[in-house]
């Protein structure tokens, strides 16, 4: 959901203003001693920390604290320098000197070093020039400023009623983060529930953002559902979490406007706050912040309940002690796998089973269609008086042939298969899989007695099956007793795992390697394992990734398949094909708050009547498919639009602790998967999974390290290859990593700049000067007739950073609506949405705004997650880009192992999936 802004409708923001004093700045870094040599200054961390003190900061730069043309705070109000000296000084102490503890930074900080660099600006919010490229290019008022002051606006004006008979609703600014603002629904919502009234809040989120080749910027307005923490925290499977602050009184001023703070909170042996913020609540003793246990252990103490839970206030209420002491609100961000203390209730009569200690939030996050629509109408009549209009509609460009990828399996093709399974059931349902012809694979199997190696094929495909009994090895991990922390007792624990697997391993007889081409050399192990819920006690960890990293090393890919048993429940609570678009592939969620993303991910169905065989049976084909998946086993592209058969490479890089691994995938038209990893040869996608978890392809990062990955990019690319091929890339983090014109405001079309080469040098001229006058080996630029067949498209889902919109359909009859499909922003540039997956099941009219529904609340809504394709360079003889754009739509259902589309096309969903083997992250 987009909206434009006229340029220059909104004044210039007074803002007061400071810079980092240089002073400082050459202290610091003479005493600072990164992990990684190339490493500056920890300078997110000290934004991090400057932005849970102070309310009235609206930017902090995040980088770049040696341009003194640029400020390096901003604020509505100015910010006291004895704060601003003591965030700096603590979060020297733990983040830039922490071996020295002796090194008092309180005292070689001179404050009156900050005090000179004081002033105020006049920062335009409503300002863009248009880039070389036709991009807009806005200030940085336009994306760090603006949306905190539309969030305000909203705020003070309140929201409308979203529904007839609803109560009206206050708004609270939200906290401060890097550029989007939200306006919190303030007291929160409670939802009834056995457990105690549950409490969530809508939000609105605004961020501004520029798409590529477009001449205005954009504003997303997107509906974001919180939800709080309301009874002890028993579990959380992250060891950090977020608390959302607001102090009725003020913090730092009485008379400042109701913000909340966003404060992170981390698990070191106890629950603290984290980024030095312990050290901070000493030295200011202004700060409201409560003690993050006491927060945890009574969450419902520090929420608004003067009022009776499911009445709406139109102004925040007060928390209280009990004792009619004024509390400050700390509403602490519940993210999913999180799991809460009961109260304590009787022993059920008549020997009844009990309910568990634990629960969930019994809110589901999301929000359906007809809630996007009456937020986004609201919101932009609210802010139609500061100039917000909603952009245009998109059209849908159809198919004129096949709109989804023909799933060829490849000929010819013989594989090993290991069954580590702990119970009989399982072990049948799996053998069941491998020859069913309605859900399993449909394999008949050899005419050979029953032994610990069968035989089963269907004509193209062949595999050898071993039967082997997990035991101990799928056991929880337990920790030793010790003065260490978790995660060094953690690592004890795996390490003695993984010599029991080496051990179990060396001792299998010697696997029978196919030996007639194609083939493949590595086995994949589908090991049978209890959910995360199995593994969450005090001194035991979950043993899947140490599974994972043992069979590697033993030359194993796997694949992980909860228990089938005859009672099964569980069953029905996860998709076992983990490779879909389940939360995994989602995001990271130790990265991302879990704050209705609205992204495209496979819902577990709801009120099913099938049989747990119906259910159980297909779960296991999965598995066994995708296991093949990880051995190359995948279809082969299909025909391009050019008419001839296409190799499809994919570009990739993966983010770890001190750098990247940057991953090049090489899909052949005979199906064939070939991958390129930094510093190795081109390698099978099975080895590929082997290399990461041993440690191989590892590039560092910091000040002089994007040679390498340049070295590497080059290398991968082959550019003198005439090849057809079909180069993806994906590009939210190799744009900045190496390959500057993956950036939005340098990409032109058909004009390649190599990675390494400034886009900036050859920007202002045009593509005649480069064919006829211009060395363009000097400028590192290509055109078409110098890189024959290479097609290129730059694809990027949405996910938590929303530089994707939400893009939904008007019905006939309706003005809301879930399509599926193309839709054409311009001739290059087009979002592609997935259909609904069968297993979302809850109505698209489900309105959880609607007080007569308060149990509405309880339903997991689905909405589609768009992705954007560009096209920045193609042939000359492709003159249909959308059907380009089609071709690499329909390559999100280019799967074997799935009949569900991903959220990426098949190849960098493929290399996406690998990262799962990275050690170390």
């Amino acid at each position: 959901m987009t909206c434009t802004i006229e340029q220059g409708t909104l004044p210039p923001r007074r803002l007061d203003t400071l810079r980092f004093p240089s002073r400082w700045l050459r202290l610091l870094r003479s005493q600072y001693r990164p992990r990684h040599t190339r490493d500056d200054l920890p300078v997110r961390a000290l934004a991090d920390l400057l932005r849970a003190v102070d309310r009235n900061i609206v930017d902090v730069a995040n980088w770049g604290l040696d341009d003194q043309d640029k400020y390096w705070i901003a604020s509505t109000e100015a910010v006291p320098t004895v704060v601003v000296h003591t965030v700096v000084a603590t979060w020297a102490g733990v983040f830039v000197t922490a071996d020295r503890p002796h090194i008092d930074w309180y005292q070689l900080l001179d404050p009156d070093d900050l005090e000179r660099t004081r002033d105020t600006e006049d920062v335009p919010v409503t300002a863009w020039t248009v880039a070389p490229n036709g991009t807009a290019a806005p200030t940085r008022g336009f994306f760090q400023v603006l949306p905190g002051m539309l969030a305000a606006h909203l705020a003070e004006a309140g929201l409308p009623l979203l529904h007839p008979e609803s109560s009206p609703r206050h708004l609270v600014l939200g906290p401060t983060l890097d550029g989007p603002r939200e306006a919190v629904e303030w007291p929160p919502r409670w939802m009834p529930d056995r457990n105690g009234d549950a409490p969530w809040s809508l939000g609105v989120r605004i961020g501004a953002q520029t798409a590529w080749q477009e001449s205005e910027p954009r504003i997303h307005i997107d509906l974001v559902l919180h939800r709080w923490l309301h009874l002890p925290l028993s579990y959380s499977p992250n060891l950090n979490l977020h608390a959302w602050l607001l102090s009725p009184g003020g913090i730092l001023r009485p008379s400042e406007r109701p913000t909340f703070l966003r404060v992170p909170g981390t698990w070191r042996g106890r629950w603290t706050w984290s980024n030095g913020l312990e050290q901070l609540l000493t030295r200011l003793g202004q700060l409201p912040h409560p003690a993050l246990p006491d927060v945890l252990g009574d969450p419902l103490r520090y929420l608004p309940h003067d009022s009776e839970p499911n009445s709406a206030s139109s102004e925040p209420n007060s928390a209280s002690d009990g004792e009619g002491d004024r509390l400050p609100y700390a509403a602490i961000q519940y993210q999913s796998g999180m799991r809460m203390l009961r109260a304590e209730t009787p022993p059920p009569p008549d020997g009844r089973r009990q309910n568990a200690k634990t629960c969930d939030h019994p809110v589901n996050p999301g929000f359906m269609p007809i809630n996007h629509h009456q937020l986004f109408e609201a919101v932009t009549n609210a802010l139609a008086p500061v100039g917000v209009t909603p952009t245009q509609t998109y059209s849908r460009r159809r198919p004129r042939g096949r709109s989804t990828s023909p799933r060829l399996a490849p000929e010819g093709r013989r594989y090993q298969l290991e069954f580590w399974n702990q119970t009989d059931t399982t072990r049948r349902m799996l053998l069941n899989a491998l020859q069913d012809n309605k859900h399993g694979l449909a394999l008949t199997p050899a005419p050979t007695a029953e032994g610990p190696t069968r035989s089963f094929n269907d004509g193209s495909l062949a595999l050898s099956v071993s039967f082997h009994d997990i035991g101990e090895l799928a056991a929880a991990l337990r920790l030793p007793d010790g003065q260490e922390s978790k995660a060094a007792r953690t690592a004890i624990a795996a390490q003695q795992r993984l010599e029991k697997i080496r051990t179990r391993l060396a001792a299998l007889p010697h696997r029978d390697t196919p030996s007639a081409p194609p083939c493949t050399g590595h086995t994949a192990a589908l090991i049978e394992l209890d959910g995360p819920r199995a593994f969450t006690g005090k001194d035991i960890a979950d043993p899947k990734t140490t599974l994972r990293k043992g069979f590697a090393h033993g030359d194993r890919v796997t694949q992980f398949l909860r228990p089938v048993t005859a009672t099964n429940t569980a069953a029905s609570e996860e998709i076992n094909d983990e490779e879909l678009l389940d939360a995994d592939d989602v995001v990271n969620a130790a990265q991302a708050a879990d704050d209705d993303l609205d992204l495209d991910i496979q819902l577990p169905p709801e009120e099913t009547e099938e049989t747990p065989a119906d259910r159980d049976l297909p779960r296991a084909a999965n598995a066994i498919r995708d296991a093949l998946r990880q051995l190359g086993h995948v279809p082969a592209p299909h025909t391009s639009p050019a008419g001839v058969p296409i190799e499809v490479w994919a570009l990739w890089y993966e983010p770890v602790r001190g750098g990247a691994i940057p991953i090049l995938l090489r899909h052949r038209p005979d199906g064939t998967l070939t991958t390129l990893l930094p510093g190795m040869p081109p390698m099978p996608y099975s080895a590929l999974h082997l290399s990461l978890a041993t440690g191989r392809g590892r590039l560092p990062r910091g000040k002089g390290a994007d040679s390498e990955y340049t070295d590497f990019l080059r290398r991968a690319l082959i550019l003198d290859d005439p090849t057809p091929r079909l180069l993806l890339v994906g590009g939210r983090n190799l744009r900045s990593r190496g390959w500057a014109w993956l950036q939005t405001q340098h990409m032109r079309r058909d004009v390649l700049v190599l990675p390494g080469a400034d886009p900036r040098e050859s920007a202002d001229l045009t593509v005649e000067d480069m064919a006829v006058q211009q060395p363009l080996a000097r400028l590192g630029v290509r055109l078409p007739s110098k890189c024959p067949g290479l097609r290129i498209a730059r694809v990027i889902p949405r996910d938590s950073a929303r530089e994707v919109p939400h893009v939904f359909a008007q019905d006939d009859d309706r003005p809301y609506g879930i399509t599926s499909g193309l839709f054409e922003i311009h001739e290059r540039l087009y979002y592609a949405l997935a259909p609904k997956p069968v297993q979302a099941k809850a109505p698209i009219g489900l309105d959880k705004f609607d007080p007569a529904q308060p149990r509405a609340a309880a339903k997991r809504a689905w909405n589609p997650g768009a992705l954007e394709i560009a096209l920045p360079f193609l042939q000359p003889e492709d003159t249909d880009a959308a059907a380009w754009a089609l071709y690499v739509h329909s390559l999100r259902t280019a799967h074997l192992h799935t009949t569900v589309p991903t959220r990426l096309p098949a190849q960098l969903h493929l290399a996406d999936l690998a990262g799962r083997y990275i050690a170390e992250r």
